[in-house]
């Protein structure tokens, strides 16, 4: 039996197109990664070009009684200028006061949910949803639920 292997370069998936890691513009060293706030700034050096991005958002959570510093985050690009992070719903003024209301009015989970669709998303346009990226955001669901589980367990 022959096996013939074709390596694909871009796959074009419901509007967005995404390639496989090292195709383009990589993604940074520890671009990804998950952990507290606070464990990622402390794991991290200036110039990395990385900063953690909370999920749910750091304002979001500290209505939760959740510390800034104890927001469960994965790394994301943030050189000088422009990057990953700042096309996040939450990174600024991202949002409108209305969309902003509608934010911190959802549920904690529903609130999860948006912020990794929302990151899914822009790694995905960018070409960027990688093995790595995909793993990152589940490990953000899953930090969220050990760390904080009265805030995600399912209601009936």
């Amino acid at each position: 039996m022959v096996v013939i292997v074709k390596t694909i370069t871009t796959i074009n998936f419901c509007n967005y197109s995404f390639s496989p890691k090292g195709v383009g513009n990589p993604l940074l060293e520890g671009e990804g990664k998950v952990g507290t706030y606070k464990e990622l700034i402390d794991a991290g050096k200036r110039g990395d070009n990385l900063t953690p991005h909370h999920m749910p958002s750091a304002e979001y959570m500290k209505k939760q009684g959740v510390l800034k510093n104890d927001g469960i985050s994965m790394n994301m690009e943030q050189p000088a200028t422009g990057g990953r992070h700042r096309l996040t719903d939450t990174y600024g003024r991202n949002m409108t006061d209305l969309e902003k209301a509608e934010y911190y009015g959802l549920n904690p989970r529903d609130a999860l949910a948006h912020d990794i669709m929302n990151a899914r998303k822009i790694y995905m346009e960018q070409g960027k949803y990688t093995p790595e990226i995909r793993q990152g955001l589940q490990d953000v669901i899953q930090r969220n639920k050990i760390d904080f589980p009265s805030l995600y367990t399912k209601r009936r």
